[in-house]
């Protein structure tokens, strides 16, 4: 099933004990409805574990059920108010969800910025590299490729979309705060460059996650996408007004703060 979110609703993705996650709230609602009751028989497995606070419009798990995928998906969406399931695909039992073909992380960027300078910076990452510099903690495993690096400026806001296979724990962010100080003229080019070579530098920082949007995870298989009832629609609606309001009401209390 191929699903999005809000992450801010959330203490993180991972299911935990005691705090509301991502995968809990699904796995708990699967149970509820009587898609599986184990996890385990149901070889319940997730895309990509995005960090607390990191919003979805196309994560995916995958499980077996005997329950018919459309029903299925309308009854969650019932019964769950801050993930919303929009699509679903019959795979093989052998099909793991972490091994996708290509992921999409969108990054947003509201302060004003030199385009083309943020754009060569984040040129440097791209192709693949040893990104354990850039990337929470470290491990034998660091080798990841970056396909693309997309900037654009959209109405205002920067949007940075971001493609490769996989991702280590954190890199985007990280990727993001570099790229961002560069730009900013807080730290140099150069830096980059020493660190994506297994220098030493002073670390660039960490990116808020609020602003991260994991676009989609692809499979080069087409999912099928289930229509929304509007009782559905409507509550999403609404749950979307709130945020929008929450955005208003902080406009109106910066200017009403200021000199």
């Amino acid at each position: 099933m191929k699903f999005g979110y809000i992450g801010s609703e959330f203490y993180g993705y991972q299911r935990q004990p005691g705090v509301r996650t991502v995968e809990g709230d699904l796995i708990n609602a699967c149970m509820k409805v009587g898609a599986f009751s184990d996890i385990k028989e149901a070889v319940f497995q997730s895309a990509s574990r995005t960090d607390r606070g990191v919003h979805a419009l196309g994560n995916v798990v995958a499980f077996n059920t005997d329950f018919p995928p459309e029903e299925l998906i309308s009854a969650l969406n019932a019964l769950n108010d801050s993930v919303l399931v929009h699509s679903y695909l019959s795979v093989p039992a052998s099909f793991n969800p972490r091994k996708a073909v290509m992921r999409h992380y969108r990054y947003l960027l509201f302060e004003p910025l030199d385009m083309l300078m943020l754009s060569n910076t984040l040129q440097y990452f791209t192709g693949t590299k040893d990104f354990s510099p850039f990337a929470k903690g470290k491990g034998p495993h660091s080798i990841r490729s970056i396909e693309s690096i997309d900037v654009r400026n959209r109405d205002g806001v920067i949007t940075v979309d971001i493609k490769g296979r996989s991702f280590l724990h954190n890199m985007v962010r990280r990727i993001i705060a570099a790229s961002v100080s560069v730009a900013k003229g807080e730290r140099d080019a150069e830096e980059l460059e020493l660190a994506l070579k297994g220098k030493k530098v002073r670390s660039f920082g960490l990116a808020p996650p609020d602003f991260l949007i994991l676009v989609d995870v692809h499979y080069g298989m087409n999912f099928k996408r289930v229509p929304l009832d509007e009782k559905c629609l409507e509550k999403w609606r609404n749950f979307c007004w709130r945020i929008s309001a929450l955005s208003i009401v902080g406009k109106e209390l910066l200017s009403a703060g200021s000199a």
